[in-house]
């Protein structure tokens, strides 16, 4: 408004000249046709003719012309000033983002966060990108340090032929110490996430074909070899706890993902890794200015404490061996989950161990994992 005020005056100055253009072309266009009219006695003479033409050219065309000229201006002002308020309002939406995308990365260099992967055709056959494979690739050729890996299946570590390099790995361990938490198969949460990721599974044996089944056991049958050499410096232990990130940390920087239920199916590879360093800032010329970053050590804290809740399930031949074949135990681990994660199969569980009250949800699961239909009233 402030605008508009201030051209205001300007604007009426150009009204009121044009006025006055205009006049003065009514007048001379008056002379010119009183001229024509009293110098020329014939109507049909040629001076007569020129005089009215001239007359007339002057007040069509001369008027026109400056008025015409006056709504010309007013238009390529008011379309300039849109074309200027839109640059300006560009212009500000995208310092706008300058600015978030600023703070973002002052508050994620506080919290360590040095680097995001992603890959984004999920459909690729390599879920990780080529700068993280060769980030972990570089990190595993160094020494004097330590890896801890927290994973449900590590099957990128602990599968030939997968994105990460198994040999890099399994030479590092001859050096240096290795500690792995793989999610016990046949836990509640284990099986939670495999009813999650398959929604067709209903018995035991569809189960054990699910892919985190298969992926555990196919890592575990990888590992416990190397337990048992003695060269190798490497502690593997199950744990049976919901998952709730996978982490590589070693002594200075650390990957972690966010394990997320999702959308159903694999969740793999759909979420970021990111690398969080251990110091706040690696180039600080100050030793009082390298301190520990938060987040770095919550995630070693978290991997610490998972690490002693699995203090027992050392995974080694026996236990394998048990997986492979399930124990009672088991069994009813997996019933248990299955009559929780999955109501709508309509399941009963079996009497438990003595002092344990049944607990009726419509069906049966046996022992060998097969649905049956729930007893009827006859055969009671």
């Amino acid at each position: 408004m402030e605008n508009l005020d201030a051209n205001r005056p300007k604007e009426t100055r150009d009204i009121m000249l044009r006025w006055i253009v205009t006049c003065v072309l009514i007048i001379v266009a008056g002379v010119l046709f009183a001229v024509a009219h009293f110098s020329f006695d014939d109507p049909a003479s040629a001076g007569k003719t020129i005089l009215y033409s001239v007359a007339s050219g002057v007040v069509v065309l001369g008027t026109a012309g400056v008025w015409v000229s006056y709504f010309a201006e007013r238009l390529a002002v008011a379309y300039m000033a849109k074309r200027v308020s839109d640059f300006n309002s560009t212009l500000s939406s995208e310092v706008n983002r300058l600015e978030q995308g600023v703070s973002l990365l002052a508050t994620a260099s506080r919290a360590g966060v040095s680097h995001l992967y992603y890959q984004e055709a999920i459909e690729q056959p390599e879920r990780h990108d080529a700068a993280y494979k060769n980030r972990i690739a570089h990190l595993l050729k160094k020494r004097n340090s330590r890896i801890r890996i927290l994973a449900i299946a590590g099957r990128d570590f602990f599968h030939p032929g997968k994105d990460l390099a198994l040999e890099d790995l399994h030479d590092f361990a001859r050096h240096d110490t290795v500690e792995v938490l793989l999610l016990h198969p046949w836990c509640e949460a284990a099986v939670s996430r495999a009813l999650r990721e398959d929604l067709n599974v209903k018995t035991l044996g569809e189960y054990t074909k699910t892919q985190l089944y298969e992926d555990v056991m196919r890592s575990s049958r990888t590992l416990v070899p190397w337990t048992e050499e003695n060269d190798t410096k490497i502690k593997v232990r199950l744990y049976k706890t919901i998952p709730a990130c996978f982490l590589l940390a070693f002594d200075d920087v650390c990957f972690v993902e966010q394990y997320h239920f999702g959308t159903g199916g694999r969740a793999s590879g759909k979420v970021p890794i990111a690398e969080v360093r251990n110091v706040s800032s690696r180039e600080a010329p100050e030793e009082e200015d390298r301190r520990p970053t938060t987040y770095y050590g919550e995630l070693i804290g978290h991997f610490d404490h998972m690490w002693k809740m699995a203090e027992g399930n050392e995974l080694n031949q026996e236990l394998l061996l048990e997986m492979d074949s399930p124990s009672e135990t088991f069994l009813g681990c997996f019933r248990q989950s299955v009559f929780y994660a999955r109501p709508d199969l309509d399941l009963e569980l079996t009497q438990g161990a003595a002092g344990e009250p049944s607990q009726q949800h419509g069906g049966r699961i046996s022992p060998e994992g097969a649905l049956s239909a729930p007893p009827s009233e006859s055969s009671s």
